[in-house]
């Protein structure tokens, strides 16, 4: 089997160029060839994976939520698509964590070496993006944009939920409709949270989900205090949470999505569920 390592430097506060040997040397013996690279800006994270997409087994990721974005939705484009391993050197890894891989380095090297593949659902949008586990829209959306990287370094994780303390009281509204199972559903309401797994922002909010039944769930709340944001934890009667593989969303307020972290230029979007289609290396 042939493998690539790729690596973004500046993932896990600059800390795995100190551990970037030990990786490579205790996967050495799982591979015949296994070829080292770092990416030198997110343009060349893309490149190198579009360019190599037929040269190998197994892609292993080194990075945080952004790096495995990049690579699924380079991968997904691609009617050969490698095996994906991550090495979680995120915040919150909330990617890893919802693909219900290993959320440890240790964890991770252990899970490669014993190379146990399985296949799990991903989440097309608009046909030209994709997502693992989540699409925001509305209050609280901003935050993985916001949590610039220095004040991750110096809080952590911390910096996220600091960032959602003063948008607690920063009232929010999107409102629009929801096209599923052939109804139209109107809506109005501080954000929406459409989930392929169990967590967000760290927190187990989606518990039945499964990342490969072919199914996704699109979940919102009433106006409530603090943008109905107890409501997942305290008050889960108030939620509405539809659950299907395809869903139109119209949205009439001037906001955007984010995907896994990521800001989009997306206000509409039509989101598919592709069942099965990306092989991980996991438990």
């Amino acid at each position: 089997m042939k493998a690539l390592l790729l690596y973004n430097p500046v993932s896990g506060h600059h800390r795995i160029k100190k551990k970037i040997d030990y990786i490579s040397s205790y996967l050495n013996d799982t591979y015949d060839v296994l070829d080292v690279k770092e990416s030198n800006s997110k343009e060349d994270f893309i490149s190198i994976l579009k360019d190599n997409i037929d040269n190998y087994d197994d892609y292993i990721i080194a990075g945080g939520d952004g790096s495995i974005n990049m690579a699924v939705n380079v991968v997904a484009s691609f009617p050969h698509r490698p095996n994906l391993a991550f090495l979680p050197f995120g915040t919150l890894n909330g990617g890893v964590r919802n693909l219900e891989c290993p959320s440890s380095i240790k964890g991770a090297l252990k899970a490669i070496k014993n190379h146990h593949v399985k296949e799990v659902d991903i989440v097309k949008v608009n046909d030209s993006k994709y997502f693992t586990y989540c699409a925001t829209i509305g209050a609280y959306s901003d935050i993985p944009v916001l949590a610039k990287n220095k004040k991750k370094q110096l809080l952590g994780r911390f910096a996220y939920y600091f960032m959602a303390i003063p948008l607690l009281f920063k009232k929010v509204r999107v409102s629009g409709y929801i096209t599923y199972m052939k109804n139209k559903i109107y809506f109005d309401t501080p954000f929406i949270v459409i989930l392929n797994g169990k967590k967000m922002g760290g927190f187990k909010i989606n518990k039945k989900s499964m990342i490969n039944d072919g199914k996704i769930e699109l979940m919102y709340g009433t106006n409530g205090i603090f943008n109905s944001l107890p409501q997942y934890f305290v008050n889960k009667g108030k939620i509405t949470i539809l659950k299907g593989d395809e869903f139109d969303i119209e949205v009439k307020t001037n906001l955007h999505w984010n995907i896994d972290g990521e800001e989009t230029e997306f206000q509409n979007i039509n989101i598919k569920v592709l069942h099965n289609f990306l092989k991980i290396i996991s438990f």
